[in-house]
């Protein structure tokens, strides 16, 4: 009997040591994850993080994204899955070609019917003043023009909701580029031009949609941009292999789908830029790119395509201009692909995140705007809340 109770308290005990443990190993996860989000904060690296108010708080975002060993355990968790044959994970999905997607929300009618008629006022506004003005569909990392590859049982909504915002605008006059259609048109599969892991579209998609923007600026302002600018043929590209895991990527981790290749375009000519935000002047690869991110992989940070490309968005003279043109872009970051080219194509660049008003078109006087956003932008109304 002795022995039986001798046994039941070394078993109770061995329970609370297990649970001493692991309460221990939860404090002290708990304090490493509280001083990387302290360096978040004292080093200003919040300002990385891609929060928006629909994740919720901010302080929770910020804390999840700095806990610590933060990337081993989704690896893990994304291995495991992939090796079960799983397709979902914290809010992504993987398609059956091994894309990562957030599915888009149902954005209702009233909010798409608001913000069309907010863009067709800016368009009439800038009408008035004789400015060239194109709205653009961007790409999602669900084909509208390819065979379904959603999961069953897995809705998106976001080419409904483009293409009820595409409607309204063309009702309204407005000239719309439609990349999803232009893609089609000319033969190339969508996938091709998004990475994997990431809502964002690639460097190349980003010159391929600077040539069409391009043809449409050209036409309309009755310009020319040198051909060798244009022409994919004169850039060097260079890729760095398993390089980049984007927004959707650092959701699942790296085994979960994998990771991208990142793609550096740079021109293989003269190039002489003033940068007007920060006095300085230089050529494309000295203002324009920043290659800190590709010194060394890190697969803890999603930003390669952020940290490479942040630098072209801002306000650029091109002294080796061909034109005088000055254009005015809106965007957010799937502009950061784009304007390195339209920097090194016009008289004058600027570009914008958000909502612009008469102060900037009256002091900038440009002769051309154009609208971009990446999907969950292009439905929220804050983004045309034009001051006009």
């Amino acid at each position: 009997m002795l022995q039986y109770f001798v046994l039941q308290i070394a078993e109770k005990l061995r329970r609370y040591l297990y649970i001493i443990l692991f309460g221990l190993l939860i404090v002290l996860l708990g304090f490493l994850s509280f001083s990387s989000l302290m360096n978040y904060y004292v080093n200003d690296l919040k300002s990385l993080n891609e929060w928006s108010a629909d994740l919720g708080s901010r302080f929770e975002t910020d804390f999840a994204s700095s806990f610590y060993q933060k990337l081993w355990f989704l690896n893990m968790n994304g291995g495991m899955r992939n090796v079960f044959g799983q397709r979902e994970m914290n809010g992504v999905v993987k398609l059956d070609n091994g894309h990562l997607i957030m599915p888009g929300d149902f954005a209702g009618d009233a909010i798409i019917q608001t913000n069309a008629e907010n863009i067709i006022r800016f368009k009439n506004y800038l009408e008035e003043k004789d400015i060239l003005f194109a709205y653009a569909i961007t790409l999602t990392s669900n084909s509208k023009y390819e065979p379904s590859e959603l999961p069953e049982g897995t809705a998106d909504f976001g080419n409904e909701n483009w293409d009820k915002l595409k409607d309204l605008l063309k009702d309204g006059g407005v000239t719309v580029i439609d990349f999803r259609e232009e893609l089609y048109k000319d033969g190339i599969s969508q996938y091709d031009m998004m990475y994997k892991t990431d809502h964002h579209w690639t460097t190349e998609m980003g010159f391929y949609a600077y040539q069409k923007f391009t043809d449409f600026l050209e036409a309309g302002l009755s310009c020319e941009v040198d051909p060798a600018v244009k022409t994919l043929d004169n850039y060097k590209i260079t890729t760095y292999p398993d390089w980049h895991l984007g927004s959707a990527g650092q959701r699942t981790g790296r085994f979960f789908a994998g990771v991208d290749d990142f793609d550096l375009i740079v021109p293989q000519f003269e190039t002489f830029l003033t940068d007007m935000d920060k006095k300085h002047q230089g050529s494309y690869e000295e203002l324009l790119i920043d290659t800190e991110a590709l010194k060394h992989r890190d697969l803890n940070s999603r930003l390669t395509y952020d940290s490479v490309l942040s630098d072209s968005q801002g306000n650029f003279i091109n002294h080796l201009s061909r034109n005088d043109k000055k254009i005015l872009v809106i965007s957010d970051s799937f502009g950061k692909a784009v304007c390195p080219f339209l920097d090194i194509s016009y008289g004058q660049v600027c570009s914008v995140d958000g909502p612009v008003g008469a102060e900037l078109i009256d002091s900038f006087q440009p002769d051309a705007v154009l609208v971009f956003y990446e999907l969950d932008n292009s439905v929220h109304p804050y983004y045309y809340e034009y001051d006009i």
